[in-house]
């Protein structure tokens, strides 16, 4: 996950050095993030050709190492944001939608499709066993079962309600009115609370 946190900050922010980038994160979802694997997972990307150090501004503090991205690390960093996270993969699909708003409009759309779908389909899977569940009540192994159900099936409506919110940003960003009828399928929004307190779970 690092890697793609530290490509997508250099692929959208430019060139910065590592508690720069470690800032950027901060300030943009509330985490934080370690900066000796900022800088160790630097190094990396750098062996790989995924970065390299940029060219420093005058009267800017020697001690410091500038990176930028490459091309081929460019290239990695929007292949992965293309395509379908793993399923259950919750902290890369949150790293994801964090870029999807500087992403290309059909790259941000698809995905938070992806994401939207898989949590509908986790929630008709958790609506299923929970039913199942209620059926037999006297079943001693499943009395507590649909409580932890339901606890789970919430989690997944805010990261519904999560999905519309940064799909709305997005639609901001790019001056886009969706159809009457396709905003009428998006949950209700929140307070803008729900989608700090979501994020720091990532």
């Amino acid at each position: 996950m690092m890697r793609h946190l530290l490509l997508g900050l250099l692929r959208h922010g430019g060139s910065q050095h590592g508690y720069a980038l470690m800032k950027s994160y901060h300030d943009g979802s509330g985490q934080r993030v370690s900066i000796g694997n900022v800088y160790r997972e630097l190094q990396r990307l750098a062996s790989e050709g995924l970065v390299r150090s940029a060219p420093k501004p005058p009267d800017t503090d020697a001690r410091r190492i500038l990176y930028e991205i490459t091309r081929t690390g460019a290239d990695q960093f929007d292949a992965w944001l293309a395509r379908s996270s793993r399923d259950g993969a919750e902290g890369e699909h949150l790293l994801k939608a964090f870029f999807a708003v500087n992403a290309e409009p059909s790259i941000a759309t698809r995905v938070l499709e992806h994401w939207e779908e898989e949590l509908v389909a986790r929630r008709r899977k958790l609506e299923r066993v929970r039913c199942d569940a209620l059926e037999r009540p006297h079943d001693t192994g499943l009395r507590s079962l649909p409580l932890w159900l339901e606890h789970r099936l919430r989690h997944v409506a805010v990261d519904l309600d999560f999905v519309g919110q940064v799909r709305s940003a997005c639609d901001g960003e790019m001056g886009v009115e969706r159809p009457e009828n396709e905003r009428s399928r998006r949950p209700a929004r929140r307070s803008p609370g729900v989608a700090r307190a979501r994020t720091r779970r990532a």
